[in-house]
């Protein structure tokens, strides 16, 4: 029957619809993904490793790549040999950002320089001349001590570019001056290096100074014993600066899975720390590189309900079915309010004249000639067959479709039974007056 075309139709076009959504939305959220960190021994290293351990329980894989800081990590990120990169405040400036957005800023970084006490040093103009070393070369810290130092008139080039750990040995064996990092406070190599008897760390006097000719630049001031009561780590106050470490991504890279890593690593860093309250990052505020509209919503106002409800797969789906039938609603009320009227309208006046074309058979049935019978017998096969093809009547109008059917029938009924009446007829009058 033609209703179990329309269906079988109706049912493809279903299909086709949902292979689409699932190719075209569905199916370009990668399951594995990379993320450039620093080296092992930093902050960023430490929270990917919190990342993954996350995004494993939404069936994410999530590799760690080590880089040398954050211009590597740039530097793979445009390349697309990652899919995420931690970036330090003030690295970016120099890199290709246009294709990039920030999701959130994280933490903040404070600036720390350490120095041996048989030196005094009050400010960064005091270190000229000395052997400091300011981060290995593609790290962020040496880009962002490097510019400090410019500004104080050191040039780059008296600078030492050492790996860290490196770097820590030759400051605690004096075979260096002083050396400046950019590393969580929780780093143990600060408590490590605070803990040390010859090396201070300095004390950022002129930390508004900074803080007015850097936008992304803040200052902090690290308590005296906030490191460790029990030992009084430190002795004192030092006023310290920071920088802000924030994920960046691609532009193209999918908003769901925006969405479900800032979900996942705003339960990591909602906490805070020893500069940070509660709940204070993740953050849209201290980024350098424009942020993401689809994290910034989610910081602003929060999950969906499909995402607070449903798992991130299955959200997914719903939101790009509703990508899909969203735009189709105008369509969909138009087809309403005059399509189907219209069709009603259409399929009613179809049946208004079938019901006529029954009256005028009837009324043929008992006008005409019985010669003419097997033709009304005809037109009524006809217009059954008409009928019964007509899904639309069979499936929106079930009784008048019925009804007009049994109305046939009866017709074609009463035809046959005067037809019969009629032969009967006829053959009696042969019989009374032997007429052959």
């Amino acid at each position: 029957m033609q209703y179990c075309r329309v269906l079988i139709v109706v049912i493809l076009t279903v299909l086709i619809a949902l292979v689409f959504v699932y190719k075209f939305f569905i199916n370009v959220i990668p399951n594995n993904l990379k993320i450039a960190t620093g080296r092992e021994s930093g902050g960023y290293y430490y929270y990917a490793k919190k990342y993954q351990k996350s995004l494993e329980k939404e069936g994410i894989q999530l590799e760690i790549i080590q880089t040398a800081g954050s211009l590597e990590a740039l530097e793979l990120l445009n390349k697309g040999e990652v899919d995420i990169a931690f970036v330090q405040g003030g690295t970016a400036k120099n890199s290709q950002t246009n294709n990039l957005l920030s999701m959130a800023s994280l933490f903040y970084e404070p600036l720390w320089v350490f120095y041996n006490d048989d030196l005094s040093v009050k400010y960064l103009t005091d270190l000229k001349n000395k052997k400091v070393s300011i981060g290995e070369k593609g790290s962020g810290t040496r880009e962002l001590f490097q510019i400090l130092f410019e500004q104080n008139g050191i040039e780059s080039n008296q600078l030492l570019a050492l790996h860290d750990q490196d770097a820590v040995k030759k400051l605690q064996k004096k075979e260096i001056d002083a050396l400046c990092l950019v590393i969580s406070p929780e780093a143990p190599v600060i408590k490590e290096l605070l803990s040390t008897n010859g090396i201070k760390l300095m004390n950022f006097n002129r930390k508004l100074a900074y803080r007015d000719r850097f936008d992304y630049i803040n200052s902090v001031n690290l308590s005296e014993g906030v490191i460790d009561l029990a030992r009084n780590i430190p002795n004192h106050d030092i006023k310290l600066l920071v920088t802000t470490a924030s994920l960046v991504v691609k532009k193209d890279f999918n908003h769901n899975l925006q969405r479900l890593i800032i979900k996942n690593i705003k339960d990591i860093h909602r906490h805070g720390g020893i500069f940070e309250p509660e709940n204070f990052f993740p953050s849209i505020q201290f980024v350098e590189i424009p942020i993401s509209e689809h994290t910034k919503a989610y910081l602003k106002k929060g999950e969906t309900w499909a995402e607070k409800y449903l798992p991130f797969w299955f959200s997914s789906l719903i939101e790009a079915l509703l990508v899909v039938i969203v735009p189709l609603i105008p369509i969909l009320i138009i087809f309403i309010k005059v399509v189907l009227p219209s069709y009603s309208l259409y399929f009613k006046y179809k049946i208004y004249t079938w019901e006529n074309q029954i009256y005028l058979l009837d009324r043929k049935i008992n006008n005409e000639k019985e010669n003419k019978k097997e033709y009304i017998l005809e037109e009524i096969e006809l217009l059954k067959r008409i009928i019964k093809h007509s899904c639309v009547i069979y499936f929106f109008y079930t009784h008048q479709y019925y009804d007009l059917l049994l109305k046939l029938d009866g017709l074609r009924d009463t035809l046959l039974s005067k037809k019969m009446v009629h032969n009967h007829f006829v053959e009696y009058q042969h019989e009374l007056y032997g007429l052959s």
